[in-house]
């Protein structure tokens, strides 16, 4: 009984730690993109986007070296990878410009359509079987996109935002293809050298 509690108590702990670390990288994504905003004011696009990619390459090389080491980087999808590569370069390059152009809580807005987006492309593209519950779920979140507020001149400029979020769940659907090359950390590495 005492082995229960304790296991128990230990399992809770995990948790907590879990949800701890989650709010801890929503709120570095959260200053991460406040950065991208103000960077986008005196850089283009690209330039941002390339800045953000090149920074975060010595941090995961460093964990894809220790944990699958030199061998595992080489062995690799590449049509899938150059793919998910030219998305990700478009969606930041997307996503900067909305920053640059759009209060940052409206592209928010805009961009979180992109887990509805990826439910409904998992069909025509992974095959995968979407019930209509769900199908009424991503109905009603994309209708909820049509009353993002418009920016200080009265327009919404969707094709940033929401054109980054439909590039990332491409790029999303392609990551979920291209992990049948290789684990995680290699996926990562590849993609960051991409953008």
């Amino acid at each position: 009984m005492e082995t229960l509690t304790t296991e128990m108590r230990a399992q809770a702990q995990r948790r907590h730690r879990g949800m701890l670390m989650m709010l801890a990288a929503v709120g570095m994504f959260a200053l991460m993109d406040a950065a991208l905003k103000l960077l986008s004011a005196h850089y283009p696009p690209f330039q941002v986007a390339a800045l953000r990619g090149l920074s975060s390459l010595p941090l995961v090389l460093a964990w894809a070296l220790a944990t699958v080491g030199p061998a595992a980087l080489l062995r690799v999808r590449w049509p899938l990878h150059l793919m998910r590569g030219v998305l990700g370069i478009t969606m930041m390059a997307s996503f900067v410009f909305a920053l640059k152009r759009l209060p940052l809580s409206t592209a928010y807005s805009i961009f979180f359509v992109a887990p509805l987006l990826i439910t409904a492309l998992s069909v025509p593209i992974l095959g995968e079987r979407v019930g209509p519950r769900r199908w009424t779920a991503i109905a009603i979140g994309l209708l909820g996109v049509l009353v993002v507020p418009p920016d200080r001149r009265g327009r919404v400029h969707a094709g940033g935002p929401g054109g980054a979020a439909g590039r990332h769940r491409l790029r999303g659907l392609g990551d979920h293809r291209a992990g049948a090359g290789g684990p995680i950390p290699t996926r990562r590495w590849w993609y960051g050298c991409w953008r």
